[in-house]
């Protein structure tokens, strides 16, 4: 343990509500990897506000967009027994949502919540959204305007001419102006460009980059979050070995104001620390939830499901298990490939393949019954197996026909029965394919 955190240990006495304004920015589908190559000038503009930190460990918890923000959002994991009994999860409305903004305007924070693409926002796809206006500042029916009159031209990336990224980030702009020097929180989520294809991630560099240098002042005295919701999802790159570990890692960088770090100079130490370890969504939540009560005390207890990025160190040796990380989403297992002919992997594949016809089998009169084409690649988790367990886990990639798809997931092999574990990942584009199934949340 550093001098420095010893020190702070010695003064628990936790100090006056700080008021710090915290700023998060999320780009749909952005790894880290595809960040360093994409947005350059982003980066160089991030980074150039000084005080930054890469947490180069956090792995998503789920496979979409909704089950890793719900969780950064309000500590809750989706699908699980955590999820409020009074709330349907797969329709909302989610008014009744322990939401991280909610404690902050309760401090007296200004608050926003920004998305650009009204049929695929966090709480509105497939769902019913919130019956009263969740913060502040919500422009969702602008969104929704813009779409009606656009039409048949709404995936168009602008509207009269104008980037739609510009129109999002001028209203940041208005939002920031009009709070001036009052704390706020915002909550920001650009979908569009980079949802389908995580290459265009790049039309967006030089909008970011300008708007976080002409609000560099704010920006410089605010906890400033840039972001991915989770990693990139479809592509041929996730057959690599390089796209699986994308997909599982977003990025999520952090920049914090000095005056911050000169009061409690224990949170760049444990943020350097923890910038290496094993970290998810909700250790943000929690790291979140000490600037709402202005607590920056260091914790020297260990945890399991949660720690404060800034204010205990992570253990080394924490598993995806105790960090909640799903089995088919972690990324500190080891693998072994074997091969696509072995007979244990062809009956994996079949019993995946069964597995999506039994959830297509609801919609049997609007969905092709699919079959196997290929096994496209075919892995043993060896980490995985228990001490004294007869268990086998394959993570397999195969292609299906006649839709074209391919998918990978994992299957467990016990006591000579298989079955398929954890969520099911199409790493394709399936563009209008899936919708004979409405009951699963983009």
């Amino acid at each position: 343990m550093s001098d420095t955190i010893k020190a702070d240990l010695n003064n628990q006495d936790t100090v006056g509500h700080e008021n710090t304004s915290v700023f998060i920015l999320v780009i749909e589908s952005l790894s880290r990897l595809n960040y360093l190559r994409s947005l350059n000038r982003t980066r160089s503009e991030f980074e150039s506000l000084g005080n930054y930190f890469y947490m180069k460990g956090l792995t998503k918890l789920a496979d979409n967009s909704f089950p890793n923000m719900v969780p950064f959002l309000t500590g809750i994991r989706a699908k699980s027994k955590e999820f409020p009994a009074k709330v349907k999860e797969t329709e909302g409305p989610y008014d009744e949502m322990p939401f991280i903004w909610k404690l902050f305007q309760a401090n007296g924070y200004k608050t926003a919540f920004i998305e650009d693409h009204p049929r695929f926002t966090l709480f509105n796809y497939l769902a019913k959204g919130f019956v009263h206006r969740p913060v502040d500042w919500y422009p969702r029916p602008f969104w929704i305007q813009i779409e009606r009159e656009a039409g048949l031209r709404s995936h168009s990336f602008c509207y009269n001419g104008v980037p739609k990224i510009d129109i999002f980030l001028q209203q940041l702009n208005l939002f920031l102006k009009k709070v001036k020097s009052n704390p706020f929180f915002v909550y920001s989520f650009y979908i569009q460009v980079s949802h389908e294809d995580f290459n265009k991630a790049h039309m967006l560099d030089s909008h970011i980059s300008k708007f976080i240098n002409e609000h560099r002042q704010q920006l410089n005295t605010s906890i400033f979050i840039l972001m991915g919701d989770h990693g990139n999802r479809y592509g041929n790159i996730l057959e690599s070995d390089i796209g699986r570990i994308e997909e599982r890692m977003p990025l999520f960088a952090m920049h914090l104001p000095e005056r911050l770090l000169k009061k409690h100079n224990h949170l760049k130490t444990y943020l350097n620390i923890n910038s290496r370890r094993l970290t998810t969504w909700l250790d943000v939540h929690r790291t979140l939830q000490d600037v709402v009560h202005s607590n920056y005390t260091p914790i020297s207890t260990l945890e399991n499901r949660s720690y404060s990025l800034w204010r205990q160190e992570v253990p080394k040796n924490r598993t995806c298990e105790q960090a909640l990380v799903p089995e088919n989403f972690c990324v500190c297992d080891e693998r072994k490939e074997i091969s696509t002919s072995d007979p244990h992997v062809k009956k994996a594949a079949i019993v995946l393949v069964n597995k999506i016809n039994d959830v297509l089998s609801k919609e049997k009169s609007k969905c092709h019954f699919l079959k196997l084409y290929k096994i496209k690649s075919s892995f043993v988790v060896l980490a995985w197996k228990p001490d004294g367990d007869n268990i086998t886990r394959f993570e397999i990639v195969i292609s299906v026909k006649p839709s074209n798809a391919v998918f990978r997931a994992q299957v467990v092999e016990a006591n000579k029965k298989m079955k398929q574990d954890g969520d099911i990942s199409r790493i394709n584009q399936y563009g209008s394919q899936s919708a004979c199934v409405q009951n699963e949340r983009e």
